[in-house]
């Protein structure tokens, strides 16, 4: 898909765009070498101390691969399309998954594109915009059946409390998330409850924290041909 993009789609400098703020050097250029066997491998041509370095295919990171077959996906696929994406972040540094998450929401405004794509990163989780959090679904096993459920958050009946708590990804470290997304709790002993800690509170009596001991959920990310792009 890289070699169409770049030889017959003439669209180098739009996959150059995708990945040139997520590798710690430069990216300079993507070409292509024909080998012995007649076989097409993938170059990489990076900048490090206003020194240019071309690198082949099998010198890359997971990471910066990922990222070109993310690139390729979203720009090789008729405008309009549905994308799936699983664990979009792995190997990504976490200072930019951010980025990462920017760049495909500007590819998908911009071609139309719908996508789904799945992390387990709670930097990315921060990274999401205020307004695509409600569409967050989130993938947990249920305590009693133990078979794997999705949930939006916003369909949360706790959802006003869960935000209120703090960032996603450090709800999703501390446990948090996990905990309000297997409570089985009405609004009537959540209430009951309440007044309980506050009396214990009174009493001078420090309230029990409840840890959650369960898998850590997984997190899809919706993406929309919207104004924010998820």
């Amino acid at each position: 898909m890289l070699y169409d993009l770049r030889e017959v789609k003439d669209q180098k400098e739009q996959v150059l765009d995708f990945i040139r703020s997520l590798p710690e050097q430069d990216v300079r250029d993507i070409g292509f070498l024909e080998t012995t066997r007649n076989d097409v491998m993938l170059t990489l041509t990076e900048s490090f101390a206003d020194q240019a370095k071309l690198w082949e295919v099998g010198i890359l990171s997971d990471g910066t691969l990922r990222i070109l077959a993310v690139a390729a996906a979203l720009l090789s696929v008729p405008e309009g399309s549905l994308v799936l994406v699983e664990e979009v972040d792995n190997g990504v540094h976490p200072s930019r998954v951010g980025t990462l998450l920017e760049n495909i929401q500007r590819v998908a405004r911009a071609r139309k594109i719908r996508g789904l794509v799945t992390t387990h990163n709670p930097a990315l989780l921060d990274a999401i915009p205020t307004e695509a959090i409600p569409d967050v679904v989130c993938c947990y096993r249920d305590p009693d059946a133990g078979d794997s459920r999705l949930i939006r958050l916003e369909d949360l009946d706790t959802y006003p409390e869960l935000i209120a708590e703090g960032p996603l990804g450090r709800l999703m470290t501390k446990g948090i998330l996990d905990r309000y997304l297997k409570d089985r709790t009405n609004a009537e002993q959540r209430c009951a409850q309440a007044l309980e800690w506050i009396e214990m509170l009174k009493g001078g009596v420090r309230a029990p924290v409840r840890a959650s001991q369960h898998d850590t959920p997984g997190v899809c990310l919706v993406l929309r041909p919207s104004p924010s792009g998820l």
